[in-house]
């Protein structure tokens, strides 16, 4: 019975000595980010006053699209800050959501989509004045 008891004890043990997922996954993309890029992305999911100093409203994009939506309503489109919804860190391992990451030209492009390919949302951040901002956003939207 001591030997069970041990046994057990040392399997439970061993579970919880196990490295948990990380909760809150940062950019990356092989290392190659800027490291000012990830701790601004971090602030950026964790600061809601932050977050809405770091936005270029009115924010150019693409709006969630549904049976109301028109092309006329999708021309031109702008984000405003009344109406934006703060947005938080979508974790890989804890959705069906993945990240990819892409630079060009001082731009970060953030693409994230469903693991199945058919829903994805855009980020485009970008460096004004020393700082990173997010200047569009496309809305979760099914792919084409």
């Amino acid at each position: 019975m001591k030997i069970k008891i041990l046994f057990l004890a040392l399997i439970m043990g061993g579970i919880s000595c196990q490295p948990k997922p990380e909760k809150n996954p940062t950019p990356k993309e092989n290392g190659t980010l800027p490291d000012s890029f990830v701790e601004f992305y971090i602030q950026f999911h964790t600061d809601s006053v932050f977050q809405l100093e770091h936005i270029v409203f009115p924010l150019e994009g693409i709006p969630q699209i549904d049976s109301t939506s028109t092309e006329e309503s999708l021309e031109n489109f702008k984000w405003s800050k009344e109406d934006w919804v703060i947005h938080k860190n979508i974790t890989e391992t804890e959705s069906y959501f993945k990240k990819e990451y892409s630079e060009f030209a001082g731009m970060i492009n953030e693409r994230i989509y469903h693991q199945n390919n058919q829903f994805e949302m855009i980020r485009r951040f970008a460096k004004i004045q020393d700082e990173w901002h997010l200047i569009y956003y496309a809305a979760l939207n099914q792919v084409n």
